[in-house]
C-alpha cells in the first residue's frame, strides 16, 4: 500500500498543489497512518462496519497508536 495512496505529503513532494491537513477532520497533516487510524472519522466509520460484520474481535478504537500497516 506503500506509495499507492495519494495523501497531501505524496503531492506536495510531486509539486501538486494540496491542503495539507486531514479532509476529514481537518486537524492534523494528511498522512495515510492518519486517514486509516488515528482520524475520529476513520474509526468511527470502522466501528460502524465492526457492528454491520458482527465482528466481536475488532477494535478500531485502539488503532490510534497504529504508525502504519505492519504495526496494524
Amino acid at each position: 500500500m506503500q506509495k499507492h495512496i495519494w495523501t497531501a505529503n505524496r503531492l506536495a513532494g510531486c509539486g501538486w498543489p494540496n491542503y495539507g491537513n486531514c479532509p476529514l477532520c481537518n486537524k492534523v497533516p494528511e498522512l495515510v497512518a492518519h486517514i486509516l487510524f488515528q482520524c475520529r472519522f476513520s474509526i468511527r466509520l470502522w466501528c460502524v462496519v465492526k457492528y454491520w460484520l458482527q465482528l466481536h474481535v475488532f477494535h478500531p478504537d485502539v488503532w490510534q497508536g497504529f504508525q502504519d500497516i505492519k504495526s496494524w
